[in-house]
């Protein structure tokens, strides 16, 4: 392969997007399949015709593999299953599909390959404690963003709804056009989840 896997993401249907960047450093878009997989430590009583079991070698407690050919069929018998046997799952999807390509992220980038972008998201809150997005007064007041050498600076034109989603926008298209592998930043892992 002479591309390098620099982003997956796993949409809700379970279709697998794949960020490649190619030899003369574009990125290039494409999409896979997942076969959701969790490992069992029984056989529940019954099993959909669109989940396969399949038993591991070994005495280990956990010994059966259970495949889902789409992410529904995954999650309904998961759901279900968790009442009569122990699961264990991978997650995020990212991961699974990771494990099931035998693949890593970045594997032939060297670090200055690699398209790295800095953020920092300054807000305020009206009453002096951490601001909080449900709080229709807290406010993302500026974006810095620094990539390739590069800053750019978004920032709220006014105190308002609408000015602020015009900057949130902002932040999106700036990101598209920077189109970074890895977005680094302080309190942003698990806040836009």
């Amino acid at each position: 392969m002479t591309e390098t896997l620099c982003g997956v993401w796993v949409d809700d249907v379970g279709l697998v997007h794949v960020s490649l960047a190619t030899p003369e450093g574009a990125r290039v878009e494409r999409t896979d399949v997942l076969r959701p997989f969790a490992w069992l430590n029984g056989l529940p009583a019954s099993v959909p015709a669109d989940i396969k079991i399949e038993d591991l070698r070994g005495a280990a407690p956990y010994a059966r593999l259970a495949h889902a050919q789409t992410l529904e069929a995954y999650e309904a018998f998961i759901k279900g299953a968790k009442a009569h046997v122990g699961i264990d799952a991978v997650r995020p999807l990212e991961n699974q599909f990771l494990i099931q390509q035998r693949a890593r992220l970045y594997r032939d980038l060297n670090f200055g390959q690699l398209r790295r972008c800095q953020l920092d998201i300054e807000t305020s809150s009206a009453d002096g404690s951490f601001s909080d997005a449900s709080k229709a007064e807290d406010r993302v007041l500026a974006v810095g963003l620094r990539c390739a050498g590069k800053n750019r600076l978004l920032i709220l034109e006014e105190a308002s709804d609408p000015a602020e989603k015009a900057l949130l926008l902002e932040l999106n298209t700036a990101l598209g056009e920077i189109d970074p592998d890895v977005i680094e930043g302080h309190n942003i892992y698990g806040v836009c989840t």
